[in-house]
């Protein structure tokens, strides 16, 4: 009996080690599949990313003042210095310098306005720049977009679409690789055309008249 009890035990301790591990492994499991969620906090006040209240890893839904902020996402109301965002932003942005690594949606006003994503909505700048594609509005003295861009851009030195522009373009200089609607400026230009263009000097690359005074159309 004695015996019996001696080899009962490593048993015992031997599936007790085997469960620890399981379980263990199982949970190791779990935290690695886990899906990392976001945290957002209502309010964000900054005096630069290594003074503020929430952390740049985290997101801010509500309101942010800053001097200088950084965070992973915002949405709401955006007011400070220079409001930079890794994420995507949503609601109104009003600073100096506006930077987004992500996608915007909404109002963003500043001296510097830049989206390396798509952006809906109005974008006003000095300098403004859309990486990927623009829908609605985008003023300033110098608009760039790069990809399509379909309503209002407007560059009052300088308006420049490296896709597909739908609509209005005005500006001194206008350009962009096709365009279907107006463009409207001192020099248009057009790789391809469906529309009109009205200016002192018009070209489109592909058109039957590639220079063309004050008028020239393609359709």
């Amino acid at each position: 009996t004695g015996c019996a009890r001696d080899m009962e035990e490593p048993n015992n301790k031997e599936n007790l080690m085997k469960k620890s591990t399981f379980w263990v492994a199982a949970a190791a499991a779990l935290i690695i599949a886990a899906p990392q969620v976001q945290a957002e906090k209502f309010l964000q006040l900054s005096l630069v990313p290594d003074v503020q209240m929430v952390p740049a890893t985290d997101g801010v839904s509500g309101l942010r003042l800053a001097i200088w902020s950084d965070n992973a996402s915002m949405s709401g109301l955006d007011l400070g210095i220079v409001n930079t965002t890794s994420g995507d932003f949503s609601g109104v942005g009003l600073g100096i310098d506006n930077l987004v690594d992500g996608s915007g949606l909404g109002v963003q006003w500043s001296l510097y306005g830049r989206t390396t994503g798509d952006f809906t909505g109005w974008h006003a700048a000095l300098i403004s720049r859309v990486g990927g594609d623009m829908l609605g509005l985008q003023n300033s003295w110098v608009s760039l977009t790069g990809g399509d861009c379909s309503g209002w851009q407007h560059g009052l030195f300088y308006a420049n679409v490296d896709g597909h522009m739908k609509g209005l373009q005005t500006g001194i200089v206008t350009s962009a690789k096709s365009a279907s609607g107006v463009q409207l400026g001192l020099l248009n230009m057009a790789g391809d055309m469906y529309g009109i263009q009205i200016g002192l000097v018009n070209m489109i690359e592909t058109g039957k008249f590639k220079f063309f005074p004050i008028v020239n159309a393609k359709f």
